[in-house]
């Protein structure tokens, strides 16, 4: 993106780095809900931590997976 950013301030147009960091953050907000919201559907507690975590891990690999792929292309 730094590479972009010296193009697109040279020919006056937007960064994409300030959009890219407020997508960040929301992203960790769904993340973090989705993720709470699941496990409150699950019944015992001790099954809480474990579907939590790995509903964490899930979500968050494919998301540097997607970045990856995109910064690969």
């Amino acid at each position: 993106m730094a590479d972009g950013h010296k193009e697109h301030r040279a020919n006056g147009e937007p960064r994409a780095l300030p959009y890219f960091k407020r997508g960040q953050e929301n992203w960790k907000r769904y993340r973090d809900d989705e993720c709470y919201a699941n496990v409150y559907e699950v019944g015992q507690a001790w099954l809480r931590f474990v579907e939590f975590w790995e509903r964490m891990t899930r979500i968050t690999k494919n998301r540097l997976d997607e970045l990856t792929t995109r910064i690969n292309e």
